[in-house]
């Protein structure tokens, strides 16, 4: 399956991206591909050419693609994670809680 993460970024960032990488690793090796926005837009909120709209944006194209998203931990305490949870919900994308059972 092509699998989407999405969870906290903001905040702890460094450790938000290493939970992030650490969940897509697990899944790569179970045998799925795996989208890590927190990966491909690391340090972009830094970049005032780069809107989070943009950024956005972007994350429903790719999301639209997948099978799956998987919600990392903390991530109702994301406003981004929940608006691509609801994204995933209205365009009927399954939603993991948990990668484990993937």
């Amino acid at each position: 399956m092509l699998i989407y993460l999405a969870g906290p970024y903001r905040g702890n960032t460094e450790e938000n991206i290493r939970i992030a990488d650490e969940v897509s690793r697990e899944l790569w090796a179970k045998g799925h591909y795996v989208i890590c926005p927190h990966k491909n837009t690391s340090g972009f909120e830094h970049d005032t050419r780069i809107s989070i709209e943009h950024i956005m944006n972007g994350d429903f194209i790719m999301l639209s693609k997948c099978d799956a998203i998987v919600m990392l931990p903390n991530w109702d305490q994301s406003e981004g994670a929940k608006i691509e949870h609801d994204y995933a919900k209205r365009n009927h994308i399954p939603i993991y809680d948990d990668w484990r059972i993937l």
